[in-house]
């Protein structure tokens, strides 16, 4: 647990996103950290590029442990999600689109 609140702070989206079905597996966080992971899938998954600000230290709680964090979020460019999802267009047209498989994981 402490290892992931170090990612967190960090903004190690990426290394986490990549543990999180195994993690799920071994700490048997609360519902499988299901809302972390429909949280991160919101903002990006392993793409988000923003470390926590820690409001509580972890402490004990159901499965293993929790945290009370903000997650920063940018001021929204419609400008650059319009030009990312005509690109997006585009690119589905000539390929199939792999899906996206999300994992929990408990903190």
């Amino acid at each position: 647990d402490l290892r992931v609140v170090d990612l967190w702070k960090q903004g190690d989206w990426k290394t986490f996103c990549a543990m999180l079905p195994e993690y799920a597996k071994l700490c048997e966080g609360e519902g499988g950290m299901h809302d972390t992971a429909m949280l991160l899938g919101a903002l990006g998954g392993a793409r988000y590029d923003q470390g926590v600000e820690i409001i509580t230290p972890y402490f004990p709680s159901s499965g293993t442990g929790q945290i009370n964090a903000i997650f920063p979020v940018t001021q929204y460019a419609p400008q650059a999600a319009a030009a990312a999802t005509s690109a997006t267009a585009s690119a589905s047209a000539s390929a199939a689109t792999p899906a996206v498989a999300a994992a929990a994981a408990g903190v």
